[in-house]
């Protein structure tokens, strides 16, 4: 549930081709997520640096996001703005391996990519010699893969790479060739719920967004050597809204407060938070803070909005809706704020929900969370 970017900045000038020396390259080691951050830094003849971030996706859209930074002082925030929502931590990478990257992104969608392709300064360069053999390949993968620690990690990225259709990953994660297709196209795994039967063998159910319709697959996994080494779907079914909705429902605690400057408040927040994701609705400002690692895969119950610390919804009537799926979390959430932002904010009201609203009334266009709770009572 992470960034999907669609801003395209500026337009190079295609005549113009300047040479650089590369300094070095890193990467997320978030790849196992289907989506990897990337760094490059070059130099001019007169020793001027040159930033270049990617955002990678090897499910759907091959390169996400791009952005050339020629400034130093504002390097660290647009690598947060660009990665900083990943969950993972940068990695060194060659170069050759940086350019192996993007090379396999844009396969995975050349139309997509080709739209950022045109606005990527010295793409020449980055285009040369990007191959690697297999073993330099599988060395690549075990930098930017996490080392997976329990079968519920294991389980629920195989599932997420296989709904993904991303045979890198599964290939990745499985000691065989197998072959076995959840969805005709990629999609998003919601919720995985693992079971252990017995030794090296699981149940598993698995709730997919088939872009607006959903699926419901059991299937049985055995592991072998860390690895999944089989896989049969025992059963799969389309499901209502109404009952993925009821499968994903979670407690939701909400803060409630009145902004006395929304401007100066949504300058200061932006700021502070440079890697949350920011939304526009049509009755506010929606940004999401993701935490700073991928620790909710280790569950036995994996929830796609696992990955989510806060939600900051700004409304055009002066509201700042804070939501959160923990209640210790939540504590926090409103000690930072009161703390960071005690000149702007007057908390109004707390209050505790058995199933989640916030994403139903930022999508509502209402500008009143009491009026859209109580409405009906």
């Amino acid at each position: 549930m992470k960034n999907r970017f669609k801003v395209i900045e500026g337009y190079k000038d295609k005549e113009i081709k300047k040479e650089y020396k590369f300094v070095k390259a890193m990467a997320t080691n978030t790849r196992l997520m289907g989506v990897v951050g990337v760094y490059i830094q070059w130099k001019d003849h007169e020793q001027n640096n040159f930033h270049q971030l990617f955002h990678l996706d090897y499910e759907e859209y091959g390169i996400d996001n791009y952005k050339g930074v020629t400034e130093d002082n504002i390097l660290k925030t647009e690598i947060l703005k660009m990665m900083g929502g990943l969950g993972g931590d940068l990695v060194e990478i060659t170069l050759e391996e940086a350019k192996f990257l993007i090379k396999k992104a844009i396969e995975k969608n050349p139309v997509e990519s080709k739209e950022w392709i045109d606005q990527i300064e010295n793409f020449h360069m980055i285009d040369r010699d990007n191959g690697l053999n297999e073993q330099e390949e599988i060395l690549l993968l075990n930098k930017i893969c996490i080392e997976v620690s329990n079968t519920n990690e294991l389980i629920n990225y195989y599932i997420m790479r296989s709904v993904g259709i991303d045979r890198d990953g599964i290939r990745y994660l499985s000691n065989n060739e197998m072959k076995i297709d959840f969805v005709k196209k990629p999609s998003i795994l919601l919720k995985n719920t693992v079971e252990k039967l017995e030794e090296d063998k699981y149940i598993v159910e698995s709730i997919i967004d088939l872009n607006g319709k959903y699926k419901l697959v059991v299937s049985e996994i055995r592991l072998k050597n860390k690895k999944v080494y089989n896989i049969e779907i025992k059963s799969q079914m389309r499901i209502s809204p109404q009952e993925a909705a009821f499968s994903l429902r979670k407690r939701e605690y909400i803060m409630l407060y009145l902004i006395k400057d929304k401007s100066k408040f949504l300058e200061l927040i932006e700021k502070k938070k440079p890697h949350g994701m920011i939304n526009d609705y049509e009755g506010g400002t929606l940004i999401t803070e993701f935490n700073s690692n991928n620790n909710h895969v280790k569950e036995d119950i994996y929830y796609l909005s696992g990955d989510i610390r806060g939600i900051y919804y700004i409304t055009d009537s002066n509201q700042l809706v804070v939501g959160a799926y923990d209640e210790k979390r939540a504590a926090k959430i409103s000690e930072e704020l009161e703390v960071e932002y005690k000149d702007l904010l007057i908390n109004i009201k707390n209050i505790h929900l058995e199933n989640s609203i916030i994403y139903q009334f930022v999508h509502s266009g209402e500008t009143n969370i009491l009026d859209f709770i109580y409405e009906d009572k």
